[in-house]
């Protein structure tokens, strides 16, 4: 342990000061003292912080002004709204009629009967194949 030989009343005091907390954290293990310093260095980091530091807000020289880029290169622009409102709610239909049904009926003969006949054939013969 280091000995300070300072002179003078209010030097004195605070070298006592400072003596007593070294010799209090003396007997410690390393660890202790290392997270003890570390504890210190967060408080006052965290006491920098919250004092705010600069005391204003940072403000660009005006010798940049020319070259400042406006906010509408950064964003999109917005887009159009081309979607239909959509429909919450709607009557209950006791029955419908063929102007009511037309716009969610596909004829399935419009696709043709050919392409699911040889795709059930497919199947079919895909299955009889594997059964013994």
């Amino acid at each position: 342990m280091w000995v300070m030989n300072v002179k003078g009343l209010p030097f004195g005091l605070l070298a006592a000061r400072l003596k007593a907390v070294v010799g209090a954290f003396g007997g410690l293990s390393v660890r202790v003292r290392v997270a003890c310093a570390g504890a210190a260095a967060v408080g006052f980091a965290a006491l920098l912080m919250v004092s705010g530091g600069g005391g204003g807000e940072a403000r660009a020289p005006e010798a940049f002004a020319p070259n400042r880029i406006g906010a509408d290169a950064f964003f999109l622009p917005a887009e159009p709204d081309f979607l239909p409102e959509a429909i919450l709610e709607r009557e209950r239909r006791e029955s419908w009629s063929v102007l009511n049904a037309a716009p969610f009926w596909t004829d399935p003969r419009e696709w043709g009967d050919d392409f699911w006949r040889e795709r059930m054939r497919a199947a079919i013969d895909a299955l009889l194949e594997r059964v013994p």
